[in-house]
């Protein structure tokens, strides 16, 4: 008896000590399907040797796959082989989902299957299947075409960004379906002769697109992108006009779908319009003077725009002039030349406009540059000391009063007090409709109280106006009282502060800079001979003397509010007096310097040793 137990007791332990699984085989007995007649997919998992515990391995869908995880089967991830106690071999089944879409490739798509190798590490069990598992899953013949609709027939896109144009897929019944995973579809003009934007110009044109697949989702939609390209010039809205062409397959031609309605992208411009006449005044401040003087009208409305002059006065010597538009470098220009003034003519003085109608938003309204012809040979001209431009503003809107007392003072010696004669000609008018202001002769002080009194103002000598020294004052009166602004026709939102002289446009919102200067609150100090609200525009560009490449002597128009300037670092009647260094700089000389010195650069006011307290920036301009 003792040794019989002693032969059950070693073959108990025998038992006891079976030797674990190493390894597993993951096989299919489903290595072909067809979708609507097969309704799974079935895998066998295999250990080496019997389980000694329950074994459970996940299913990983590989990225080799052509078939869509969790669209044409069931989310392979979401499967396990589970092998029992004592068992070898275990199994588990992945349903096919039964779609209406044409499946591509035409031979079938294939899925490829391992065991996640995170499971095989846990279980210290290698896999020994040689490989991927793969199945193959033949279409059921489905024909129903995809529809590629656009989501919305016009986008609206500012210039220098992109056009993000949603494309959804329909079926025949006009539902969301998926596209498979190769389609692309062209994109191309429903009528290139409707384009207003040019291709390359204005946007990076779209011939085809791919449809990309996000493995794990079905794809209903995809994105069109349309580049947009940045410009200086100023434009209506652009227009492209596209069509989506058939949907065909990388490898499967026979997919096409059904024609479908095309849409539109509108390109907003964002460039501002530029409108300033630059005249070189060398020609006209010398009675003996033998050179036409010239006027340019500088634009960066895109060449070839029509010019719509709405309002041009040139009166006395400035009716003949000749004119024609250029193009210098990309920018538009309109080229007055003014004949040089006869020795003895009257005709020395007089305002030259410029009209062009600007549409902001749904409201249009004249934008006007002026230039002005100065006499020549002035004998001791008179000076004033508001500059040659003073803005006016309301006490209200509409105006009944104006905000404060305006007063234009001149200085001039004693003896020519007792001669001094104040003249007004209001805006839009012309010689015929000057007045003179009889209660202020011989008085170097004229008081501004009264709306409405915009214009321009005379001062000179009694019975000698057109003949010896004169000064004059161009008075803007502004729509909306200073505390506000005016947007659309509407006093509305608060005003911007405009550094370096800017002025605050109450039509546009915006600051508008005096050359030299640029930013939106002008508070960029730009190089001598520039101009333009980003200064893009040289002197260098338009005349060609040594002199005026740094603005001396030339005198600038802007719009209103700004109206008339010189160029920073110059200054007087004609732009030729050179800002002395010291504590004044600037477009007319007209800044104070706040430097910790009172000496400051006289075209930027940049300040060598620092700002004076309490200020700062660039020029040391910003309290």
């Amino acid at each position: 008896m003792e040794g019989l137990s002693l032969l059950v007791l070693a073959l108990l332990c025998a038992g006891s000590m079976a030797q674990a699984p190493s390894t597993v085989t993951l096989t299919t007995t489903t290595a072909a399907v067809t979708e609507g007649t097969s309704t799974a997919m079935n895998f066998v998992c295999t250990l080496n040797n019997p389980a000694i515990i329950e074994l459970s391995f996940t299913l990983m869908y590989e990225a080799t796959s052509t078939s869509e995880d969790g669209f044409d089967h069931g989310t392979v991830g979401d499967y396990c082989c589970t092998v029992a106690v004592g068992a070898t071999v275990g199994s588990v089944s992945i349903p096919l989902i039964n779609d209406v879409v044409k499946d591509i490739p035409t031979g079938g798509e294939t899925l490829n299957v391992q065991i996640l190798p995170a499971d095989l590490t846990t279980l210290s069990i290698t896999d020994a299947t040689g490989g991927l598992v793969a199945v193959v899953i033949t279409d059921d013949g489905d024909t129903t075409p995809l529809i590629a609709t656009p989501r919305t027939s016009t986008i609206k896109v500012v210039e220098a960004s992109m056009a993000m144009i949603t494309i959804d897929f329909l079926d025949a019944n006009k539902n969301l379906a998926p596209a498979e995973e190769g389609i692309t579809f062209s994109v191309g003009h429903a009528n290139s002769a409707l384009d207003t934007a040019t291709i390359t110009t204005d946007y990076t044109d779209v011939t085809t697109h791919a449809v990309t697949v996000t493995l794990g989702a079905p794809i209903t939609s995809t994105v069109i992108a349309v580049t947009t390209v940045a410009d200086t010039d100023v434009e209506n809205i652009e227009t492209i006009n596209f069509i989506l062409g058939d949907m065909t397959a990388a490898t499967d031609t026979s997919i096409t779908g059904v024609g479908s309605p095309g849409f539109q992208v509108q390109i907003l411009d964002d460039d501002r319009t530029e409108l300033i006449s630059v005249q070189d005044m060398t020609p006209l401040k010398r009675r003996s003077s033998k050179k036409d003087s010239t006027i340019f009208v500088v634009t960066n409305e895109a060449p070839g725009a029509a010019w719509d002059v709405t309002d041009t006065t040139l009166g006395h010597n400035l009716r003949d002039c000749k004119r024609k538009i250029r193009t210098i470098n990309t920018f538009a220009a309109l080229q007055l030349t003014i004949p040089r003034p006869e020795r003895n003519s009257k005709a020395r003085f007089n305002e030259f406009t410029f009209t062009r109608t600007q549409t902001f938003g749904a409201s249009t309204y004249p934008r006007t540059v002026r230039s002005f012809v100065t006499p020549t040979s002035p004998e001791e001209p008179i000076e004033t000391d508001v500059g040659p431009v003073l803005v006016v503003y309301p006490n209200d809107q509409p105006c009944t009063a104006l905000a404060q007392t305006y007063c234009i003072n001149v200085k001039c010696t004693p003896l020519n007090r007792r001669q001094l004669r104040w003249s007004h000609i209001p805006d839009g008018g012309t010689d015929s409709d000057e007045s003179f202001l009889k209660k202020y002769d011989g008085n170097p002080r004229l008081q501004l109280k009264e709306c409405n009194k915009g214009g321009l103002y005379i001062v000179g000598r009694r019975g000698r106006r057109k003949k010896g020294w004169i000064s004059y004052v161009r008075v803007i009166q502004a729509a909306c009282p200073i505390t506000e602004g005016l947007m659309m026709a509407n006093c509305v939102g608060p005003v911007t502060t405009c550094l370096n002289q800017g002025v605050f446009d109450q039509r546009l919102g915006l600051c508008t800079c005096r050359p030299g200067f640029a930013g939106a609150t002008c508070e960029l100090v730009s190089d001598r001979g520039v101009f333009g609200s980003n200064c893009q525009f040289k002197i260098a560009d338009y005349f060609k003397d040594k002199e005026n490449k740094n603005g001396k002597c030339i005198k600038y128009g802007f719009p209103d509010a700004l109206g008339w300037t010189c160029a920073a670092g110059w200054g007087g009647p004609d732009c030729c007096d050179q800002c002395k260094r010291g504590w004044k700089f600037g477009a007319n000389c007209g800044q104070t310097c706040h430097c910790i010195d009172d000496i400051c650069d006289p075209v930027s006011g940049h300040c060598t040793n620092g700002c004076a307290p309490g200020f700062k920036g660039a020029n040391c301009q910003v309290r």
